[in-house]
């Protein structure tokens, strides 16, 4: 069979080339036609419009268990605190306090992130309190609509006036702006019901707002705290039955970067978009393991009677029904007690299909796919696993910090400019600046240390270093001057203290050495009165008698020594009492007759108070 440049043969079969090159379509025989050679199964169910890949961003953010977590990792990292800028310390902690605690920017921060990583889109707008009243049409009497009796009908309020019994007219609204912070709301939108119309030629682009299912019913049906607190351009949409159109700065568009899409234009691409494939992929390994582990993870198991060789058959010489009802009994008798212990006739054998699932199963598969997923969607795979450290992607943190540093300033022109801007201005008020704490990366750890080092080898300024640890050099350095006073007025007192209690110790010290000297000397008085006793008693022996003048020098010794004996306290005096009773026993009665005489003579000088004269004996 002859062939051309144009001919070809495929398994028997001719067909002809219609084009060639890469975006031509290639016109097989019918019987073997394929749409693109790029063409795998998941690329016939991708979403056509933004709004149906919206729908599957959505769905994969709420099912998928590698997703979810990068997107909220991604909308939580970035948002740190929050700062407002005002010279006056009372109102900045005024607006600081409402931020906080009214309208929970912080929080409010993190679910806008979630809508801008998940959809690529996050819209907001801001819903002002308003005092919505009804007008009767007859006495033109206003009334606010939660005091007012009235019959929703036909999306429009038929009013029962009070002043003039007008009832079942349709009302006339009125709405009030209603000047109370605490009731101002944030609102995202869900980027699925927006619809822009955006023009290329000029870069103009029209956003208009569809009112969800379920809050058009509750319209509809007239439910109270809906339709008297919403406004009334809502219920004029719904009247219209047309799509509401959002006014230029009245919202803020968060977007994330995107190409130029005919089909996209003036939408983000979602983070998520790239891979939708792959995750299909995963998707589709998930339910093969579950497949596997329905029906190869648990054993089927078989028992049979089992033969010994060709003569013996069980098939032909047992009762085949019998022996099954024998087997059934002994396996009821064993799951009711594990320790029973069976008899058969014969040999039984078992055999196991199944029990192979741990070899089927695809954990290495699905942990590759989790890997590629996470490096479609731009970070690293630390970012999703944990342990994210400085040495091995330091790359992909400053690539990750360039993205973040660019949506907080998207976000930093939200709140600053579009959230408390537009409420400062509804409230009459100056407006405030914010700022953000510094924002910080897994290897800024490593930098800080580094910037420490410069310090100490006077190659960087100290308030260089003190800024790049998001402190306020200013603030930092009057903090240390009063810790150093603090700490030297403590260091004072602790001085002064010590001083107090050393020079008491001295006091004391000098006290007790006075006493000790007292005591020295009557140490060295008894050795005296002993030699002088011992002298006396050899005289006395040699003259064979006592000598008066003797005793009067005992005397004398022992007064004396009772005198010096009484300057003492009662503990040195009983000591020296004691020394001298060992020693000198003479001086030592001497001194007990001394106190004893003069404590007779105070008993003495006492008794005439108390004896009385005696009685007369005359009758």
């Amino acid at each position: 069979m002859s062939s051309s440049s144009s001919d070809t043969t495929i398994n028997g079969l001719a067909g002809n080339v219609s084009g060639s090159g890469f975006g031509r379509s290639w016109a097989w025989h019918s019987s073997l036609r394929y749409p693109s050679p790029f063409l795998d199964l998941a690329s016939l169910y991708l979403p056509r419009t933004i709004k149906e890949a919206f729908h599957l961003c959505r769905y994969y953010y709420t099912t998928s268990p590698i997703i979810n977590p990068i997107v909220r990792k991604l909308a939580v990292y970035p948002v740190t605190k929050m700062y407002i800028e005002n010279p006056d310390p009372d109102l900045k902690q005024y607006w600081e306090d409402y931020c906080n605690k009214v309208l929970r920017l912080p929080e409010f921060n993190i679910e806008c992130g979630l809508d801008y990583f998940t959809y690529g889109n996050c819209y907001v707008y801001i819903s002002f309190p308003i005092i919505k009243t009804l007008v009767c049409s007859n006495c033109k009497k206003e009334e606010k609509v939660e005091n007012c009796t009235y019959t929703w009908r036909n999306l429009r309020f038929d009013m029962k006036c009070s002043y003039c019994n007008y009832q079942n007219r349709e009302a006339q609204v009125k709405e009030y702006p209603k000047k109370s912070m605490n009731e101002i709301s944030l609102i995202r939108i869900p980027p699925e019901l927006v619809d822009i119309e955006n023009n290329p030629l000029t870069g103009r682009k029209d956003y208009f707002i569809t009112i969800p299912r379920i809050t058009r019913n509750e319209i509809l049906i007239g439910k109270k705290v809906i339709i008297e607190t919403t406004p009334e351009v809502f219920i004029d949409s719904m009247r219209q039955n047309k799509r509401m159109k959002l006014t230029p700065g009245k919202f803020f568009h968060f977007q994330r970067q995107s190409v130029s899409h005919v089909d996209w234009l003036g939408y983000g691409e979602p983070i998520i978009m790239p891979v939708l494939k792959d995750n299909f992929y995963f998707q589709t390994l998930r339910k093969a393991q579950e497949a596997v582990l329905h029906s190869a993870i648990v054993p089927l198991r078989f028992v049979f009677p089992q033969s010994g060789d060709a003569q013996t058959s069980p098939f032909t010489n047992i009762n085949l029904l019998r022996w099954m009802n024998n087997m059934k009994s002994e396996f009821i008798k064993w799951r009711r007690d594990p320790n029973h212990v069976g008899f058969v006739p014969m040999p039984v054998g078992s055999q196991v299909v199944g029990a192979d699932g741990k070899a089927l199963t695809l954990f290495q598969e699905l942990d590759l796919q989790a890997n590629i997923i996470c490096n479609g969607m731009g970070v690293p795979l630390e970012f999703y696993k944990g342990g994210l450290s400085w040495s091995g992607s330091n790359m992909s943190l400053r690539m990750m910090q360039t993205e973040f540093i660019g949506y907080r300033a998207k976000m930093k022109v939200m709140n600053e400019d579009f959230i408390l801007g537009s409420i400062a201005d509804y409230l009459g008020k100056n407006r405030v600046k914010v700022s953000f704490e510094e924002f910080k990366m897994a290897d800024d750890l490593q930098r800080s240390a580094l910037e420490l080092q410069m310090y100490q080898s006077q190659l960087l300024s100290g308030d260089t270093v003190v800024k790049g640890m998001d402190h306020d050099p200013v603030i930092e350095q009057e903090k240390v001057n009063a810790e150093r006073r603090a700490l030297i007025t403590n260091q004072r007192k602790s001085q002064i203290a010590q001083a107090n209690i050393a020079g008491e110790a001295q006091l004391i010290q000098a006290k007790w050495q006075a006493q000790a000297q007292k005591k020295m000397q009557m140490m060295q008085v008894q050795p005296q009165l002993a030699s002088q006793q011992q002298a006396q008693q050899g005289q006395q022996q040699s003259e064979g008698g006592v000598d008066q003048n003797f005793q009067m020098d005992q005397q004398g010794v022992a007064r004396m020594a009772k005198n010096e004996l009484d300057k003492l306290s009662d503990f040195d005096k009983v000591t020296a009492l004691n020394s001298i009773k060992m020693e000198a026993p003479d001086i030592y009665g001497q001194i007990m007759q001394l106190q004893s005489s003069e404590q007779g003579s105070q008993e003495s000088m006492s008794m005439p108070s108390e004896i009385k004269p005696p009685r007369s004996l005359a009758p």
